[in-house]
């Protein structure tokens, strides 16, 4: 083989590789400065060792940061992510699944003022003070748009679970719920009524982190929760948990019946 030839084939090789990288790129990085934009980076972001309802999540607390918005879904203030949406006061502004593999998350920044930061996805921007704040929530989105992040194995997390419950069934005296315990799930409560679903899933999360069966009711709540953002996985999940924590409660029959109506919702 010449070396020309051998050249030739390199350079092929190359511009595959390259042309597959710019392909599969999703959050392209720009700046600004008297209208004129330049490329900084274009980057698929690594998947997310998080699940679906944690993800959620951690979009709920993105949105908080957000300073304004424009779009013509209407007012940007109560902006809410959901299991297949993100929401305004005034209604839809899109699903997720509307935004194709061949979209691009644009995170723009005015290069004399780097406080000034949008992520633009299809007709919409989002506004925040901060680049790192902006950075994070594009690849958040990023995220939940292509599920690049880590399912939830129900099963193996059951497996995990199960010693757990073991332990506290041999317990002769069960453990107490501690007052920090009981601020936060006084506070997940009120934020369930006001149906800010993913707030409250947080909340929960922190009072199971302290003890995770002083309160065996928290896995029925966050499934009740969880279900409510359509998270029907999770649900059935923390359902789970609370019939092995508690199998004789009297509530057990419709806790069951929950986990049948919610494989099916999967199923459709």
């Amino acid at each position: 083989m010449t070396k020309l030839l051998k050249i030739r084939r390199l350079l092929v090789l190359f511009t595959a590789l390259l042309f597959t990288t710019l392909v599969q790129a999703q959050v392209e990085v720009r700046s600004w400065h008297n209208s004129k934009h330049k490329i900084l980076k274009i980057y698929s972001p690594a998947p997310l060792k998080i699940s679906k309802s944690e993800l959620i999540v951690e979009l709920n607390n993105n949105i908080k940061k957000v300073t304004g918005m424009t779009a013509s879904a209407g007012a940007w203030r109560g902006l809410t992510a959901l299991n297949d949406r993100i929401e305004t006061q005034l209604g839809v502004l899109f699903y997720y699944k509307d935004i194709t593999e061949e979209e691009t998350i644009e995170v723009s920044f005015e290069k004399k003022n780097a406080n000034n930061v949008c992520v633009s996805i299809k007709m919409f921007d989002f506004c925040f003070d901060k680049y790192d704040d902006a950075q994070i929530f594009a690849e958040h989105l990023y995220a939940i748009v292509h599920h690049s992040y880590q399912e939830l194995n129900s099963d193996s997390l059951l497996t995990v679970f199960k010693p757990v419950a073991e332990q506290y069934h041999a317990l002769q005296v069960k453990p107490l719920v501690t007052e920090e315990q009981r601020k936060y799930i006084v506070q997940a409560n009120a934020l369930n009524e006001e149906k800010k679903y993913s707030e409250a899933l947080e909340l929960y999360k922190k009072a199971i982190e302290i003890q995770p069966t002083s309160y065996p009711s928290a896995y029925y709540n966050m499934a009740l929760i969880a279900a409510q953002i359509q998270d029907y996985r999770y649900a059935i999940l923390n359902m789970k948990k609370y019939l092995i924590l508690v199998p004789e409660a009297e509530d057990a029959r419709a806790a069951q019946d929950k986990i049948y109506e919610w494989e099916a919702e999967i199923e459709k």
